[in-house]
Parts: C-alpha cells; sequence; structure tokens
C-alpha cells in the first residue's frame, strides 16, 4: 500500500480514509513515524511521530488542524490530526512534506509543520467547512429539536436536548432518555462511537432513534435554512441558550457557505428500545465476556437495525408525532 516514494499512493489514502475500522500505517525511516485512520479521527487522519521532547506548535489558527503530545504505552508521540476525511484528502500533501523534513533532513517536528504550513498556507485556508458525519448527526438532532418545540415548547425543547453538553445522550425526554442515530444509507446501518453510547444510565430507560435522510432534492432545507428557521422561533433568553447547545455540537456560522447539502426525510423515524434484545455493546455486556475493559483504549462499532420492531406499546408521547412522519420503508 505504499509507493515507491515512501508515501501512500492516492488510491490507497482514499481507501483508508473512507474505512470506518481503526487502521495504522507505519512509514519507514528514522525517527519512527505512523499514520492513524479510523472512527476516533471523525474519518481523518493523525501523522504520529516518535516525539523528540520540544514543544509542538500551537494550531489553534486553523480550522481542521491540530498539534499535540500522545503516548501510546512508554512511548511518547508528537502527533499532527487532522480531523476531517476531505480536509486530509487535500492536505495530504501537507503530512508526506512533514515526515520527509523529520526523517530525510533531520528538522526538528515544530520546525517540520511551522515550515511546511508556511508553504501550503493557501492550500489550507479557505472557506471553513464541517466534516460531513457531523453535518448529518447535527441534521438528525435539529430535525428532533424542531418536532419537540411544537410538542414541548421551545424552552422546554431546548433544555431536552443534552447531547452537545457532553450528557450521556442525547435528548432527556423525562420519561427516559434518547440517542439519535442519523445516516444517509438506504439501509438503517448506525456507528456507535463507544461503550457507553448506547447504556441506559442508571435508574432510566433509554431508546435509539434511526434517522434516515436523503440529499439531493431542491425543495428541501439545507443545514443553515434549518438553525435559521429555529432562530426565529426563540425568545431572546431561548436563543442564548440555543446558540450554547449549537456550537457545543460543532456548528459554527462560518460553516455557511459550504454546508449547501439539502437533506429530507428518507423514511419514517424508528423509536427502538436499547433493552436485553437491543444489539448494543456496552461495559457490562463486554465485561460479562471476559474481556479486560482497560485494555479497550477505543472502540466503534456499526449496528443494523433495519426491519427492528420496538417492543414499546407507545412511545414517549412528544416524539409520536415525528415517527409517523416520512415515507416507511
Amino acid at each position: 500500500m505504499i509507493s515507491s516514494s515512501r508515501h501512500l499512493t492516492p488510491a490507497a489514502l482514499e481507501e483508508y480514509l473512507t474505512a470506518r475500522p481503526t487502521s495504522t500505517v507505519r512509514i519507514p525511516g528514522d525517527p519512527e513515524a505512523w499514520l492513524v485512520f479510523g472512527p476516533g479521527r471523525s474519518g481523518g487522519v493523525a501523522l504520529r511521530i516518535a516525539w523528540d521532547g520540544t514543544e509542538v506548535p500551537d494550531l489553534s489558527a486553523y480550522e481542521h488542524l491540530s498539534a499535540a503530545v500522545v503516548r501510546t504505552g512508554p512511548q511518547a508521540w508528537a502527533e499532527l490530526g487532522i480531523d476531517d476525511a476531505d480536509a486530509a484528502q487535500r492536505a495530504f500533501p501537507v503530512i508526506e512534506m512533514i515526515i520527509d523534513r523529520v526523517q530525510l533532513e533531520n528538522a526538528s517536528f515544530d520546525e517540520a509543520v511551522v515550515k511546511t504550513l508556511e508553504d501550503f498556507r493557501e492550500l489550507l485556508v479557505g472557506a471553513p467547512r464541517l466534516a460531513a458525519d457531523r453535518e448529518v448527526g447535527i441534521a438528525g438532532e435539529l430535525l428532533v429539536l424542531d418536532h419537540l418545540m411544537t410538542t414541548l415548547g421551545t424552552r422546554e425543547a431546548i433544555e431536552a436536548w443534552r447531547g452537545p453538553s457532553r450528557e450521556e445522550h442525547d435528548f432527556d425526554l423525562g420519561v427516559g432518555d434518547v440517542e439519535v442515530k442519523t445516516t444517509l444509507a438506504e439501509t438503517r446501518t448506525h456507528w456507535i462511537g463507544s461503550l457507553t453510547q448506547l447504556e441506559p444510565s442508571p435508574g432510566r430507560r433509554l431508546w435509539l432513534l434511526s434517522i434516515q435522510l436523503t440529499t439531493g432534492h431542491t425543495d428541501a432545507p439545507t443545514l443553515p435554512e434549518v438553525i435559521a428557521a429555529l432562530r426565529a422561533r426563540l425568545s431572546e433568553s431561548e436563543m442564548m441558550a440555543f446558540e450554547a447547545r449549537l456550537h457545543q455540537a460543532g456548528w459554527r456560522d462560518s460553516y455557511n457557505a459550504t454546508a449547501g447539502r439539502r437533506f429530507r426525510l428518507r423514511s419514517a423515524p424508528l423509536l427502538l428500545a436499547v433493552d436485553a434484545e437491543f444489539p448494543a455493546l456496552t461495559r457490562a455486556r463486554v465485561a460479562a465476556g471476559g474481556m479486560p475493559l482497560e485494555r479497550l483504549r477505543e472502540l466503534a462499532y456499526l449496528i443494523d437495525v433495519t426491519g427492528m420492531v420496538s417492543a414499546e406499546a407507545s412511545p414517549p408521547p412528544a416524539l409520536a408525532g415525528l415517527l409517523a412522519r416520512g415515507e416507511a420503508r
């Protein structure tokens, strides 16, 4: 998969960026260098070079770049992260040049990163873009929020939207919690990003709300248009709370120019109780199988709930109308 020039071929790079399981690629040379792809990188990539003990550069001015010192066991690495697959594909020559400067020209990590970014500044500067999977995820959560504003009221709906506040689950409906999973796929396949994402909070019920969206319809709204419509419904005090949660969800108004996809429901949303029969990996289930949890540093898995039927005799009242929307498949 590595070309004769020591680097990934364009075809190999695309394959790694579109494959969801975490994967690593060693770049031959000294010091040791690796590329890390996978779900923990939001579809992007990280370059890790054996840390030389010097300070890493401050990349806070860049939309999709970050630098840090990370550890895997006893080894410390200087890491350059690109958090979006599209940005990673455009900027991969940056990574290649940084690797060559460190391994072939004996530059420090800091020196190589700073000089290379100066050389490629024109490539990296431009209209910021929200990661594609994050755009879909926010669209699904805002679809639910819009419905709850009608059924619960605007203030109550915003208070119920808990996911962006780093709560365990996306919405708190009082009678239980709801984890929203949104996909553009024709089947109800959803990535679960941790062992706790589908673990009910103690003493509370948990549902997974599967949402299928589709794009390409000229009569459907873009994400900026959805956000503008929601803002128009809010009072000044409600607006403050909404903006805080929207910011925590990852949205910036600077994405308005590039978030142009138009989303609408592909099918009626499906609500499923996360119970003993649901296909979820949780800490309790993994531990019961004898797996040492302390060895599982990162875990993501894909579930398919196509054709599943909820065991619920009646859904949470606040969601009843939403479940009747769309064209059921």
